[in-house]
């Protein structure tokens, strides 16, 4: 018997885009540095944390930094989950 069914509709039903950049240039701001363009920030979205800490920060898994910067995006991520949220049309 199944005992749940998930959905994962981020960037597929919902664009998710804009506050995953909010969170990315959160920490940005955070490190005296100057916001992305979102034209630059889209294409890494799918990537998740890991493609925005890369083109934010220059980091990647294993750098000494990326685990509490993951964190620290996770926790400004769901902190303003769905302010700029929408849904793909059609």
């Amino acid at each position: 018997m199944v005992e749940a069914v998930l959905f994962d509709l981020d960037g597929t039903l919902a664009d998710t885009a804009a506050d995953l950049g909010d969170a990315l240039n959160g920490l940005r701001a955070e490190a005296d540095l100057p916001p992305l363009p979102a034209s630059s920030i889209r294409p890494h979205v799918s990537q998740g944390v890991r493609g925005l800490l890369r083109i934010g920060f220059a980091i990647a898994p294993g750098h000494a930094d990326y685990p509490a910067m993951h964190q620290r995006f996770l926790a400004r991520y769901e902190s303003a989950l769905c302010n700029s949220t929408t849904l793909f049309a059609g």
